[in-house]
């Protein structure tokens, strides 16, 4: 998705755990945590080589496996090669052009990033974690509040954010009523409609051989 041109920043803030041990953060309630400071920075680097033309992605065959390989263009100019450096140094990547990438959540060498990455299913929960549980629902046990981990810039961690209430909301993207209550997005939100549609297309380039379907946001009940 990255090589077609959808953001680097945005595609790795939603689907990646971890690269070469810098964590993301995440309100998911068996690993509640923030992000380390780099992440944010890291995930911005990416972003700027990316629009500098100067990350590329090949897949190729070596034996009888197949490997993916991303590569840097250290000359692409100036600002770009300022970031590369900052991602080879924070990284821990060697001065080569040609990088394995891997799953895991550590690189075993300085050729190598390595990504531990979330399931459709993880990135589904996050989700869920921007859900305004209604106090009535919590207060039932019919659900539980999750943890929320907030950034420390005006981009909004859980991933969406979910609006809740007994009357149908007048201006929503999207609207769903679950047990008398209305759960909406709300169509002046920006970041959660580009979360959402993203979910949408990621849900469907994960499906196997059964036709495309929308997601669905579910609301934490014990």
């Amino acid at each position: 998705m990255i090589q077609a041109g959808h953001q680097a920043d945005f595609i790795m803030r939603g689907t990646i755990r971890t690269i070469n041990g810098v964590h993301n953060a995440s309100a998911s309630p068996g690993r509640a945590r923030e992000e380390d400071p780099t992440f944010d920075r890291v995930i911005d680097a990416f972003r700027h080589v990316q629009q500098a033309g100067a990350l590329g992605v090949r897949i190729e065959k070596r034996g009888t496996e197949e490997v993916t390989l991303v590569f840097f263009d250290d000359k692409a100019g100036k600002r770009a090669g300022e970031e590369i450096r900052y991602l080879r140094e924070t990284l821990g990547l060697g001065s080569g052009r040609e990088l394995l990438l891997t799953f895991g959540s550590i690189q075993r060498g300085p050729g190598e990033i390595s990504v531990l990455s979330r399931s459709v299913l993880e990135i589904l929960i996050e989700l869920s974690a921007g859900v305004d549980v209604p106090e009535q629902h919590v207060h039932e046990k019919r659900a539980r509040p999750l943890p929320r981990v907030l950034r420390r810039d005006d981009r909004l961690q859980p991933l969406a954010h979910i609006h809740s209430g007994p009357e149908r909301p007048g201006d929503a993207f999207a609207a769903v009523r679950y047990r008398d209550y209305w759960f909406w997005i709300d169509d002046r939100d920006i970041y959660s409609k580009r979360a959402f549609t993203f979910l949408m297309m990621f849900s469907s380039i994960a499906e196997t051989g059964i036709a495309p379907q929308a997601p669905i946001i579910t609301i934490p009940a014990n």
